[in-house]
């Protein structure tokens, strides 16, 4: 379900990206500039197999732990569905996490407009199979309400767009907004690595 790619192991401070759904390490590439100078850990999920994640997630973790535990600086920054994978990895020691469009916290709006824009992104893939997908992903969401909840009390380090066209987010009050929108990031991005 997830594999692993590291770029510049011998760096002392360390990035791990979790990308989203419909998505790839690739997600990553126009933001490398802003991760100069860091350790970078891509991790690739299969999100076909999101609903058996509990089977993968002690392995990821463990391989997380084993790798991260001799660098001196680590965020974790996930992005949409991969703020699930970041939560579900729970904590690992001198890990900052960053979750930026935390879909676990949102509900879909736009929904037609979405699966148009996925369908443009993911040609190989039909509207009734881009739905299907996102039903699945609705029903593991809605078995994971009190993951979501304990989230919500800990008041994760979550970066909301000012404008996202297809979530609307249940707020507490403790995100932080940032200019761009579902997919534009980077001034996000700007502000955790400045962090």
């Amino acid at each position: 379900m997830f594999d692993i790619t590291i770029i510049g192991k011998n760096k002392p401070n360390c990035i791990v990206l979790i990308h989203g759904l419909f998505s790839h390490p690739g997600f990553w590439l126009r933001y490398l500039r802003l991760f100069n100078g860091s350790c970078l850990v891509l991790v690739s999920v299969n999100y076909d197999r999101l609903p058996i994640i509990d089977e993968y997630i002690v392995d990821l973790k463990r391989d997380l732990k084993r790798f991260l535990a001799h660098k001196s600086a680590i965020k974790l920054i996930a992005h949409s569905l991969g703020s699930y994978v970041a939560l579900k990895l729970g904590s690992i020691p001198n890990v900052e996490s960053y979750h930026i469009c935390p879909v676990y916290s949102a509900d879909r709006k736009n929904r037609k407009m979405f699966v148009n824009l996925l369908h443009e992104m993911q040609p190989n893939l039909n509207h009734d199979e881009i739905y299907e997908i996102l039903k699945s992903v609705n029903s593991v969401l809605e078995l994971e309400k009190k993951l979501v909840c304990k989230a919500t009390i800990d008041q994760l380090n979550s970066y909301v767009p000012k404008e996202d066209l297809f979530f609307e987010y249940s707020l507490t009050g403790n995100e932080i907004n940032f200019e761009g929108d579902h997919f534009d990031i980077y001034s996000a991005l700007k502000k955790i690595t400045q962090n």
